[in-house]
């Protein structure tokens, strides 16, 4: 069988806000396509800092990103990213469909037919059809978090990037993002920085943990009541102890 290819090559990554106060530091990491890959770790650790840097939002302070064998800043328009709902005004009057197009925001000129369209195909795929004209400030948080991800996917991306995907819903709300999201998978590579374990454990493949630096948890597929206290079905118990080999040999684009 043939081996998925990398996504996402990180190699000997470090950035601090300050020069003297690193906040990751020796990252070394790959994501293959279609994997998803769980970010956990403490506040602070550096866990929405690392989404940023693959954005392209922040720069290195030393290290290389390649995704798809391109820097994050040639690769941008092929990321969609969901940020946590706290980071932007809820009571905006915005509707719907404009938040969704705005993920195919252009320089200048309007939204074409194609543009339209693939908003619609978005909300659709997210089970929001319908809705297109009502208030986003009116909706469920919910709805609201599943309208950004229409948003994200409204850009043709094949890589997402999600951060709290869960923050402010309740647990009826996450399985069906729960849900949503294994069906995306199917072709997507996701990454989501979480930190609620009940929500990933039937869905995630990895599990990161950022604190300055990164560690591997093997994942057993063995039911957990500690880590299933809040769904019900298989869960998956999470072990601290593996850390990650550094990718010597496959730095550069680091496709296989």
């Amino acid at each position: 069988m043939k081996s998925k290819r990398n996504k996402i090559v990180i190699n000997n990554l470090s950035f601090g806000y300050n020069l003297n106060q690193p906040v990751l530091k020796d990252i070394n990491l790959q994501i293959k396509e279609k994997e998803i890959v769980t970010i956990i770790g403490p506040n602070g650790g550096g866990k929405t800092t690392l989404l940023r840097l693959i954005l392209g939002l922040l720069k290195p302070d030393t290290g290389t990103i390649f995704i798809d064998g391109k820097p994050p800043r040639s690769a941008q328009k092929n990321i969609g990213y969901v940020p946590q709902q706290s980071s932007f005004d809820k009571k905006f009057p915005i509707t719907v469909s404009d938040v969704v197009l705005s993920g195919r925001i252009k320089t200048f000129g309007y939204y074409s037919k194609k543009d339209k369209a693939k908003a619609t195909e978005s909300l659709e795929e997210v089970g929001l059809s319908g809705i297109e004209t009502k208030p986003f400030f009116s909706l469920s948080g919910g709805q609201q978090q599943r309208v950004l991800i229409a948003r994200a996917l409204s850009t043709d991306t094949d890589l997402l990037l999600l951060d709290e995907p869960t923050s402010n819903v309740d647990p009826s709300t996450g399985r069906n993002m729960n849900s949503l999201l294994k069906r995306l998978n199917d072709r997507l590579t996701i990454v989501l920085v979480s930190h609620d374990t009940g929500f990933v454990a039937n869905i995630t493949q990895r599990v990161l943990c950022i604190n300055k630096t990164v560690v591997e948890h093997p994942i057993d597929e063995q039911f957990s009541n500690i880590i299933a206290s809040s769904y019900s079905g298989q869960s998956m118990i999470v072990r601290h102890d593996s850390h990650l080999t550094d990718p010597s040999s496959e730095k550069d684009t680091g496709n296989e």
